[in-house]
């Protein structure tokens, strides 16, 4: 049961990859287009380039799953004080805490890894 759910999640995850690099294809083709570029209202940041524009789009997506996996591990918290001594549910919520924190490890390394291969990238 536990490796179905690890194939999915490992699909999940392929899947996003996937999509992420789909659009910096499209990103790139579509800065190269000359077409003149309005000008961004007064206040905003605005993308450069498609490395810039990447890095916005995965910080942004990499911030919200991050405050997601932030809240499992409230809800894996609250799960834990609300057992009351039930060891199985104590067992879950330790499990919900534990896959909480290893999932924003991950996500803290993929910022990591995002910000630094584009970074290196943009730097020629």
């Amino acid at each position: 049961m536990n490796k179905i759910r690890l194939s999915k999640v490992f699909l999940v995850c392929a899947l996003v990859a996937l999509g992420l690099l789909t659009m910096s294809g499209v990103m790139a083709s579509a800065t190269s287009t000359g077409l003149p570029v309005p000008p961004a209202p007064p206040g905003t940041s605005t993308a450069t380039d498609a490395n810039e524009l990447l890095v916005i789009v995965t910080n942004w997506i990499l911030g919200i799953v991050g405050a997601v996996a932030v809240l499992f591990i409230i809800y894996g918290g609250f799960r834990y004080i609300t057992a009351q001594g039930n060891s199985q549910q104590m067992d879950t919520a330790k499990n919900i805490i534990i896959k909480s924190i290893i999932g924003l490890v991950i996500i803290i390394v993929a910022y990591v890894i995002v910000n630094v291969v584009v970074g290196a990238l943009g730097s020629k």
